[in-house]
């Protein structure tokens, strides 16, 4: 996780130097987008709508070198997509925030579109069970 908030940082250090940058900013190699969902932090993640939102109550940070708003949604419990409209990124790499051991994996179900889905510590029947929790995701 530490290596993932390390990768966030410096996304977001590349960003901000480059918005307003010439349109090859999405370069090939470059971080490409990121963004943390919280869901809203009087309720949890589990808030979060069904339909896509790009309310900042759902974000911590998020950043897309298309310069178009992140957007997010929940599919199920412990499962959400996270769209970065016109972002060419293919690849993503996603951790859950969390204390105990849980894991995130993500894999892209659309052009720009990224599906997240969260499980454990809880085990059932020796199978992780889906999560509601906040995760980091970092695409390129």
């Amino acid at each position: 996780m530490k290596t993932l908030a390390v990768i966030v940082a410096l996304a977001f250090f590349i960003g901000v130097w480059n918005i307003g940058a010439s349109p090859d900013r999405c370069k090939t190699g470059q971080v490409r987008g990121f963004a943390i969902v919280r869901g809203d932090i009087r309720v949890g993640i589990g808030s979060l709508p069904s339909i896509f939102s790009g309310g900042q109550e759902w974000f911590e940070i998020r950043y897309s070198c298309a310069a178009r708003s992140v957007l997010a949604r929940r599919v199920d419990e412990g499962i959400y997509d996270v769209w970065f409209p016109d972002n060419p990124a293919r690849v993503a790499i996603v951790s859950a925030m969390n204390q105990q051991a849980a894991t995130a994996s993500v894999d892209r179900i659309d052009s720009s579109i990224f599906r997240v889905s969260i499980r454990g510590p809880v085990e059932s029947n020796n199978i992780l069970v889906r999560r509601e929790l906040p995760f980091y995701i970092a695409i390129f």
